[in-house]
């Protein structure tokens, strides 16, 4: 199955806590996140492997691998998510304003 179900994803609780209570984030299903309207990340799994798809403004990332319990790994997603999270809140207030 390519959707990771949430006991999968214990090891990111921290990160998932944090990304939940940012602004405009929702999660219809648990480890699918919206920002607004628009996919902004998806944790998946497949023959034992983890990672996440995610959307910036206008296309998906490379896919980003997730070995479980990779503090590393768990750190580089976190400046990932952070820095395509403030690109899309941005481009979400430049149309408001414009």
């Amino acid at each position: 199955m390519a959707r990771k179900p949430e006991h999968g994803l214990a090891d990111l609780g921290q990160l998932l806590g944090e990304i939940r209570n940012w602004p405009r984030i929702s999660e219809p299903r648990p480890g699918s996140f919206y920002l607004g309207q628009q996919p902004f990340c998806h944790f998946r799994i497949r023959n034992g492997r983890r990672w996440a798809d995610i959307r910036s403004r206008r296309a998906w990332l490379p896919r980003f691998d997730l070995p479980r319990d990779d503090a590393q790994s768990r750190l580089a997603l976190r400046i990932v998510l952070h820095q395509v999270y403030r690109i899309g809140g941005q481009a979400a207030g430049s149309r408001r304003e414009g």
